[in-house]
């Protein structure tokens, strides 16, 4: 995109593109890690415009995606408990018994990849999943290797979104920076409400345990 009004824009992109500077992405990726599916769809719906590298999005994204599930984790691991009594006490869509607490905290170690992706799959109540998993005494390796795997899933989830809003950003030719940077956060908004929406009809927290709605395994 090279139309003059879309010039403050360009400009910040070829510094980013020609000078190597790393410091653009590292902001990305703290912004990322801070809220990783408005930044990830946004970002890349910049680098569909042209205004960032792709590849380096991506590799961002997925970073970011880790080290905020393992800060979760960690949170989880060291004061999980207090913490999974307070969200129950003031969120009722977070509400989960104590036995079914010590029963996701048994099977983490065995279906660790199982949970992680209903956890992650659970937009908007996946750091509940998160302290639960660092409860359970699932060994820190392990939890990196199926959070990097099931993180791949979801991240693609982003890009798609990310991708068909860059084209409808496209389609409308806008050439006003200013109206590119609105139209995109608005239909960012719009996209991550309705994925929102989408995930939270297919109940994952419930199934894993969440309110007490699942059936006990069968033995």
């Amino acid at each position: 995109m090279q139309e003059a009004g879309l010039a403050p824009l360009n400009y910040y992109a070829d510094l980013v593109k020609n000078s190597g500077q790393i410091w653009a992405y590292l902001i990305i990726l703290v912004g990322m890690t801070i809220e990783g599916p408005f930044f990830t769809i946004a970002t890349v719906v910049l680098a569909h415009n042209g205004f960032l590298y792709l590849p380096y999005v991506l590799v961002a994204s997925l970073i970011a995606e880790v080290i905020s599930d393992y800060l979760w984790f960690l949170l989880g691991r060291g004061a999980g408990r207090p913490i999974l009594r307070f969200l129950g006490k003031h969120f009722k869509s977070l509400r989960i018994s104590e036995e079914r607490e010590k029963k996701l905290e048994n099977v983490f170690e065995k279906h660790a990849g199982k949970l992680l992706i209903g956890i992650k799959f659970s937009y908007g109540f996946s750091h509940v999943g998160l302290i639960i998993a660092g409860l359970s005494g699932l060994k820190t390796k392990k939890f990196f290797a199926w959070i990097a795997i099931v993180s791949i899933p979801w991240i693609a989830v982003l890009v798609i979104l990310g991708l068909a809003i860059g084209e409808t950003v496209q389609a409308l030719k806008i050439v006003n920076a200013y109206e590119f940077i609105v139209t995109t956060l608005i239909l960012v908004i719009i996209a991550i409400a309705i994925l929102h929406q989408i995930l939270k009809r297919t109940k994952l927290l419930q199934r894993m345990g969440f309110n007490g709605t699942v059936k006990e395994d069968k033995k």
